[in-house]
């Protein structure tokens, strides 16, 4: 994906606060039936030195 440089933010410790203060995001996903939305809560875990964003979607869920 594309990020414009006024837009683009390499500030680790500004990205993690983000993060912690909107911990939702969005997956977006395409099937036949057309595209579909779901909000997942988000959390940061530290395996090492790299990040990762980890959430969970309900068995439930149609996705």
């Amino acid at each position: 994906m594309h990020i414009p440089s006024s837009f683009r933010s390499t500030d680790q410790a500004l990205m993690l606060d983000l993060i912690q203060q909107q911990p939702l995001g969005t997956l977006v996903a395409h099937s036949s039936e057309g595209l579909s939305a779901h909000h997942l809560p988000l959390i940061v875990r530290h395996s090492g030195e790299a990040l990762q964003l980890q959430g969970h979607i309900n068995r439930g869920n149609a996705l």
